[in-house]
């Protein structure tokens, strides 16, 4: 992608303002904070894995793999940046399985995304549109929870992230125009 991720123009957060932010009740300590971002991390990475066992073509099943240990990848940041005050059994489960299923990046509900991704998902070069689609939205939505955040520590936690999914964003960019030039 000539210019990189700075010229980009397709695609982008899309959606209700408050998407996700039924989440977060706004007064989130930082443990609840982390905790809430570990668990969407991990809904991903669990998406990925149940995308990557129904995948028919092979190096399909192995990007998908590969965006799961990705999303594996920042939930161990997350842990890291609580020290020994989130461990991987604290998903923040309760508030985040009420009635809808586990949150993805973004603020999606696996069970809302799921049953359609399959037989969308043929190319690798579907997988990183798909897998940055949800980095978007992600991003979009750590902004939004920080804005509604009421602590400085815990909104500080969101713009964080929103950072780190914004790297994301440009790493599958440049995964995708590689995948594109070897066309």
């Amino acid at each position: 992608m000539a210019g990189g991720i700075r010229a980009w123009d397709g695609l982008k957060a899309t959606g209700l303002e408050k998407l996700g932010l039924e989440l977060l009740m706004g007064d989130e300590d930082f443990k609840n904070a982390l905790s809430l971002a570990y668990s969407m991390e991990d809904g991903l990475r669990q998406l990925y894995l149940a995308l990557a066992d129904d995948a028919e073509q092979a190096s399909v099943a192995e990007l998908l793999r590969k965006l799961a240990a990705f999303e594996q990848g920042h939930m161990a940041k997350i842990r890291k940046t609580t020290g020994a005050g989130l461990s991987e059994e604290d998903d923040f489960s309760m508030r985040n399985s009420q009635g809808k299923g586990k949150a993805v990046e973004g603020g999606f509900q696996i069970s809302d995304i799921y049953p359609r991704l399959g037989s969308q998902l043929t190319t690798p070069e579907d997988c990183l549109q798909f897998a940055m689609t949800l980095e978007a939205q992600a991003q979009d939505l750590y902004q939004r929870m920080a804005r509604k955040s009421t602590g400085d520590e815990t909104r500080k936690v969101f713009l964080d992230l929103s950072r780190d999914e914004e790297q994301h964003l440009r790493i599958l960019a440049d995964e995708l125009a590689e995948l594109s030039g070897q066309m």
